[in-house]
């Protein structure tokens, strides 16, 4: 699966081995020829035909499974077992050596499954494409998943014929990530790239995913866009995703080329740049983030901060600058700032916090959503409370400044928060709808948490109609 090789190809490997295994057995009639077939039969039996495999076989087959299994056993032990007993039965009375006729049943039945597998390929790619065209999204997305393992002729010029019909999300995404795994040419990079431009962050990670696959410049030259925020990304996790991807192909060879982000003119640029080289924790960039950390720009300011803290030569400086800003007034500096002490979890300055929560300050929107994502991932339970009353606050019907927090957060804190809220304002119809309306109108990808809500709304509707039902119960 890492590789995207096709299981047609695999099973045409088995076969070909098997298949040399018993011409070199039956012309030789080597003892240890034999054993080198049963090594392979088990091998494939353990990787190729194992019960996990089959499993997985038998479940696309729905009703028909029954009936499957009914006509294996009829064969398996019928049709091939009683008609290859009895001829042994005869061969062994008449021929002084079975090895001819095992080794020359076993060499025709290979190749006719050879042949028949090459034909079945082709039968099975005009199905899946059937399915693509006209099933359900469902199997659409099943059989383009199929298709992007076995790869036939002319699988780019289809898929890129499905993207120009603007399927659905999920659709469109597996579409994309089986691209990545084709030989690409101009037009398949430019059909990946093109996708670069929906409004959805799942869809752009998920070219992302795709380009890490290519070997092509331009690809590794469009992440490099991405990560010096010069091609517009739709929030920081894909620029930090495109960052990561150039630092795994290239590792700390990366960084002289990142460097060059810091003489950049634009801002964001060099913010962004002293963002990805945190990640590397290089004491030979400490010189670098200790001469931005006195720049204007509160995410500049902020980013040489961040990267900063990991050195512990420059520790009492990062700590000095950072409570100078949480005892200040300036509300763009302080949300950097909060920004960073929430990203790397630093629990140092914790009752600088108690005393913004508990300030005038914090009654800023900008401050509170700065506040609710640092506490939120510091685990204290005042950020879900100060998410709760973002959601719950009036708004115009476009997306939320604060949404970019609630995206930085892991899976599992916006699960935490989603049931957080669900279960504390459950009465409040106000901030349950608000919270929904947020999380759908976001171009963040938040499907599975409004399913998660909506699981958990009815979970609770229907615990609560079972315990009025149990009150009057007793009551009677």
């Amino acid at each position: 699966q890492k590789t995207h090789t096709s299981p047609i190809r695999l099973i045409v490997f088995y076969i070909a081995s098997v298949l040399t295994v018993v011409l070199v057995a039956t012309w030789t009639d080597v003892f240890y020829a034999f054993l080198a077939l049963a090594v392979v039969r088990r091998v494939a039996e353990n990787s190729l035909l194992n019960p996990a495999v089959q499993m997985v076989i038998t479940s696309f087959a729905g009703r028909l499974r029954t009936k499957l299994r009914s006509a294996h056993s009829v064969f398996y032990y019928s049709a091939v077992g009683i008609p290859l007993a009895l001829l042994y039965s005869y061969t062994s009375v008449t021929l002084d050596s079975e090895r001819g006729l095992l080794g020359g049943i076993i060499i025709v039945l290979l190749t006719i499954a050879l042949i028949l597998l090459l034909g079945f390929e082709k039968r099975l790619v005009q199905a899946l494409y059937q399915f693509v065209y006209e099933g359900s999204k469902t199997a659409a997305v099943g059989a383009v998943q199929a298709l992007s393992f076995l790869k036939p002729p002319l699988y780019s010029e289809h898929m890129g014929k499905l993207l120009s019909g603007d399927p659905k999300h999920v659709l469109r995404k597996t579409i994309i990530l089986g691209l990545g795994h084709v030989r690409q040419d101009d037009q398949t990079t430019e059909t990946i790239l093109h996708q670069f431009k929906s409004d959805k962050e799942e869809i752009q990670i998920a070219v992302l995913d795709a380009l890490k696959l290519s070997n092509r410049y331009e690809a590794i030259q469009f992440l490099a866009k991405i990560m010096m925020a010069k091609e517009m990304s739709h929030s920081l996790k894909v620029r930090m995703n495109a960052a990561q991807m150039i630092a795994s192909l290239y590792g700390r060879k990366a960084i002289p080329f990142l460097l060059n982000g810091l003489e950049d003119d634009d801002e964001r640029v060099v913010a962004n740049t002293l963002e990805v080289l945190s990640v590397f924790k290089d004491k030979n960039l400490a010189r670098y983030f200790r001469e931005f950390v006195e720049s204007p720009v509160p995410r500049v300011r902020a980013n040489a901060l961040m990267g900063l803290a990991h050195y512990r030569e420059y520790r009492d400086l990062y700590e000095g600058i950072t409570r100078e800003i949480l005892d200040g007034y300036d509300t763009q500096m302080l949300v950097s700032v909060l920004y960073v002490v929430g990203s790397i979890r630093d629990k140092t300055f914790m009752r600088h916090l108690d005393k913004l929560v508990e300030s005038n300050m914090a009654e800023d929107p900008m401050v509170r959503r700065g506040l609710a994502w640092a506490l939120t991932r510091l685990e204290d339970k005042r950020g879900f409370d100060l998410f709760a009353q973002l959601f719950g606050a009036p708004w115009d019907g476009k997306e939320e400044p604060f949404m970019h927090f609630v995206s930085q957060l892991s899976r599992h804190l916006r699960f935490e928060l989603v049931k957080y809220i669900a279960v504390r304002y459950y009465d409040d119809t106000d901030v349950i709808i608000a919270l929904n309306e947020k999380l759908e109108v976001s171009h963040f990808d938040f499907h599975e948490e409004i399913q998660y809500l909506e699981i958990l709304l009815d979970t609770i509707g229907e615990s609560r109609r079972a315990s009025r039902r149990g009150w009057r119960d007793l009551l009677r």
